[in-house]
């Protein structure tokens, strides 16, 4: 009779260790996830940050071409 309640004892801590396992596993996905979403919203930031350089750098390219344009006409 002892014996027998300690068995249900053991499995029923056996499939709780494995609850928690279970949840850790859970949690560390989640924390992983939110990780790689903070990560890829820092990227997408840092992305639309290079296009407006990009961008500025294209209409300064620009702008200096015609500045360059206005000064070889100035000499012929």
């Amino acid at each position: 009779m002892n014996g027998t309640s300690n068995g249900n004892f053991h499995h029923h801590h056996h499939h709780h260790d494995e609850a928690l396992l279970r949840d850790a596993s859970h949690g560390t996905l989640v924390n992983r996830e939110q990780q790689l979403r903070e990560e890829i919203a820092k990227l997408r930031r840092e992305e639309q940050e290079l296009r407006e350089k990009d961008l500025w750098i294209k209409q300064n390219i620009v702008a200096v071409r015609e500045k360059m344009m206005m000064v070889s006409d100035r000499r012929s």
